[in-house]
């Protein structure tokens, strides 16, 4: 008689129920941080200034509105425009001499405040003076 072969029976794991369960777990909670990041970058932002964004080539990326009106009460001073006429001539003004001032009630904050949708316009106020 001849040997007889041995054949492997090669099993394969059948993904049953808990199988799946796990792996819809799994993909709802990446989910979810995703939308925990999101949601905490959209906070973030309502009351920051967006990236790269430059006030008189000053960079004020992540900045709040208050650290901006700081700036500007600080360098309204020493403030100078200066202008480039045609002919190679430059004049330059200072801030004193035009009456130059900061008014903290601009229309500039009172624009950034109507961007926000007014249902959350409470909220933001609540967040920003706890």
């Amino acid at each position: 008689m001849g040997k007889a072969k041995k054949t492997k029976a090669v099993k394969r794991r059948k993904v049953g129920k808990d199988g799946k369960v796990k792996a819809l777990w799994i993909t709802g909670g990446v989910l979810a941080v995703i939308c925990l990041i999101y949601v905490a970058i959209s906070v973030y932002f309502m009351s920051h200034f967006f990236v790269n964004t430059k006030i008189n080539g000053k960079n004020f990326s992540g900045k709040t509105a208050s650290d901006v009106e700081k700036y500007l009460q600080t360098n309204i001073k020493d403030y100078k425009l200066t202008i480039l006429e045609n002919e190679g001539r430059q004049d330059v003004i200072s801030g004193s001499e035009i009456g130059l001032e900061y008014r903290m009630d601009s229309p500039g904050r009172k624009l950034s405040l109507r961007r926000i949708p007014e249902r959350f316009q409470s909220m933001c106020h609540i967040m920003r003076n706890p």
